[in-house]
């Protein structure tokens, strides 16, 4: 009875941890055997141990991030539009989003939005909006 009871725990535990919801405003990049298997959208899934690795939780919703460059301030609205291509451009695709903005208002001191978004095209982000304070 007692082998039985352990044997039902690591069972209902093995599934708990197989088990991942995604939130309405996320998506979650998912590999199978160290090789990009699919993105999830809105709902539960069930991963496969040892096969299945989440690799990034992506939000969808429009997010701020605030820089200083030399004595300016900017506020930059920006959102994630393909999930794939920011789980695996950079390492760090806020790190160089920050560097590419920083970059360019030192060249021409100021920002222009449509350079800006396709200067980070490959980064798999939109720049919806500058605030300079």
């Amino acid at each position: 009875m007692e082998i039985f009871i352990i044997g039902l725990l690591i069972i209902i535990l093995i599934v708990v941890f197989c088990l991942k919801g995604v939130g309405k405003n996320q998506i979650i990049i998912v590999e199978r055997w160290g090789k990009f298997y699919r993105k999830l959208t809105f709902g539960i899934y069930f991963l496969i141990p040892l096969m299945d690795r989440v690799v990034k939780r992506i939000p969808l919703l429009e997010q701020k991030k605030q820089l200083k460059i030399s004595e300016h301030y900017v506020i930059i609205y920006y959102q994630i539009i393909e999930p794939e291509i920011y789980a695996y451009s950079a390492k760090r695709p806020i790190k160089e989003l920050e560097k590419i903005i920083i970059n360019l208002y030192k060249k021409a001191n100021y920002l222009e939005l449509s350079l800006l978004n396709e200067a980070i095209k490959y980064l798999g982000l939109k720049v919806n909006y500058l605030e300079k304070k």
